[in-house]
């Protein structure tokens, strides 16, 4: 990633309340740049490959297993795009680390620990 340019985020999540509240804190952040969003699985795909993020947050939600086959599909689109999955809770996470993303956090968690996962992909 070229540290001289902002690195630019896609936002994925089937919910509203949760991709707004993404898209706020990551225009606060100065480093990166929010290009897009998608509000389903199917959605991403096709963003990722026209986009073409630095970093794609991905609310795994409760089709973990389908969320997986976007991000297989994300992958080939987009090889250079990093992921940040966000799980419902601590049970998922021993799956998440098994699979192919660079940060793993829990919904909820405190905005510094998103922005912190962020600055270690920069």
């Amino acid at each position: 990633m070229n540290t001289n340019n902002p690195a630019t985020i896609l936002v994925i999540s089937e919910s509203d309340r949760l991709r707004d509240g993404l898209i706020a804190l990551l225009n606060a952040i100065p480093q990166v740049v929010f290009i897009g969003e998608a509000s389903s699985l199917a959605e991403a795909v096709s963003l990722a490959n026209r986009l073409r993020p630095d970093i794609a947050i991905l609310d795994l939600g409760d089709s973990v297993d389908a969320a997986w086959r976007v991000l297989r599909q994300m992958e080939l689109a987009s090889p250079r795009t990093r992921c940040i999955a966000l799980i419902d809770d601590v049970s998922q996470q021993h799956r998440v680390m098994t699979r192919a993303v660079e940060a793993v956090l829990i919904k909820g968690t405190a905005p510094a620990d998103l922005i912190a996962a962020i600055e270690r992909m920069l």
